[in-house]
């Protein structure tokens, strides 16, 4: 059996797998995309009937921080002032 994952990261779908000898991913804006252009990639190599299609997963990144609005004093060096 050849097992496949989909994952979805932040918006998009990644769907891979390795077969062959060679490593496969395939992306889409929906799941069904992704998955359909591993399926024509595994029909091609004749070997639909041997796909494991394992459970979906979602990675939650964690939202980059916001820069603080903070700014320190600027420092006047000027000697005439």
């Amino acid at each position: 059996m050849i097992p496949i994952h989909t994952v979805q990261i932040r918006k998009k779908w990644f769907c891979f797998s390795t077969f062959d000898g060679y490593d496969y991913s395939y992306t889409g804006s929906t799941k069904e995309k992704a998955q359909d252009k591993m399926k024509k990639r595994l029909t091609k190599s004749s070997l639909l009937d041997h796909a494991n299609w394992l459970k979906d997963e979602t990675v939650k990144q964690p939202e980059p921080q916001k820069k603080s609005e903070f700014s320190p004093p600027k420092i006047d060096n000027n000697p005439i002032a």
